[in-house]
């Protein structure tokens, strides 16, 4: 039966993408609309305000789901950011939508 539940997981939680922080040296956050949703070790996630950002797959990091403990539902029809006190506190972490994310390698290679 387990094996079902994390297969059935790993489907749901394959597109979704995040950065490692030490990927790049540094990262502009200066653009509107975006956001710091949190911070914690070795992880930064923006999420977008305003229009879905272009959804190019190769700007992004794939979510490394191992390490997920706070879980928000993929079923949102709108760009709104997840707030900070929806987000597990136990080591914050967090999904949302793919195209809410935007990693330090997107950041560099859009300016």
């Amino acid at each position: 039966m387990w094996d079902a539940i994390n297969q059935v997981w790993k489907k749901l939680t394959r597109n979704f993408y995040t950065y490692n922080q030490d990927s790049v040296a540094s990262v502009s956050t200066s653009k509107p609309n975006w956001q710091d949703v949190w911070t914690s070790t070795n992880r930064v996630l923006y999420t977008y305000s305003g229009s879905p950002m272009l959804k190019s797959e190769d700007l992004y990091q794939k979510w490394d789901t191992t390490n997920l403990s706070g879980y928000r539902s993929p079923a949102r029809s709108t760009p709104t950011p997840p707030h900070r006190d929806s987000i597990s506190s136990k080591n914050k972490s967090g999904w949302v939508r793919p195209g809410w994310i935007k990693t330090k390698k997107a950041s560099l290679q859009c300016q």
